[in-house]
């Protein structure tokens, strides 16, 4: 049987939320976890929890995150059903929380696996499954990538002709709120610098 081990990045004092940790002992099979707090950026912190585990897959969730019941089980039977894919993902929910604790949940459609969809934007979001050989074969996560690496890692494997397969299937939750991870990542970045990144790092689908 198939095999999931998880990375969850704690840099930067970062506590992950009960919620997060319930989410994941609700999982099915359970996956192997490793949180990661030496590390002094997200992508560094994936490439190191990754590389202290031996699973057939990988499925990095940040720290402040919901999976939904079965998402593990649902994108672990696409990879094992579908030997010539290398990733899957799902739908997702956008918890948006504002300064006065209003929550607003809005579900989001995630578009294909196509390169015109991906120079858009992340079509998978950073919550994805993949084998531990194509982190192998393209060499893991930028670590030079201080923001959107999990884009850049996705569009890097659709260059090196990777496959994925897309679930109809809501995965987690992805919060959105001040001083959330994500909104930390991406504080004072321009999407035109990023796109600009994108291109230097992965001509195959931004050329």
């Amino acid at each position: 049987m198939s095999s999931v081990g998880m990375v969850i990045p704690c840099y930067n004092n970062f506590v992950v939320r009960p919620e997060t940790i319930s989410s994941i002992r609700d999982q099915t099979p359970t996956p192997i976890v490793q949180l990661v707090r030496e590390a002094a950026s997200l992508p560094q912190a994936r490439n190191i929890g990754l590389a202290r585990m031996d699973t057939d897959y990988y499925l990095p969730l940040d720290g402040d995150d919901v999976m939904f019941p079965g998402a593990v089980a649902a994108l672990q039977a696409a990879l094992d059903g579908h030997p010539e894919c290398e990733i899957a993902y799902g739908d997702y929910v956008e918890q948006y929380i504002d300064e006065n604790g209003a929550i607003n949940n809005v579900k989001v459609v995630c578009p294909e696996w196509t390169r015109e969809n991906m120079r858009l934007g992340n079509v998978t979001t950073y919550f994805i499954m993949f084998r531990r050989s194509l982190w192998e074969r393209i060499s893991g996560y930028d670590e030079t990538m201080l923001d959107c690496d999990d884009w850049e890692f996705v569009a890097r494997a659709m260059g090196h002709g990777a496959c994925a397969i897309k679930l109809d299937y809501v995965t987690f939750t992805h919060l959105n709120r001040p001083g959330s991870m994500y909104q930390q990542t991406l504080a004072n970045v321009s999407r035109d610098t990023i796109l600009s990144r994108l291109a230097a790092r992965v001509p195959e689908v931004f050329g």
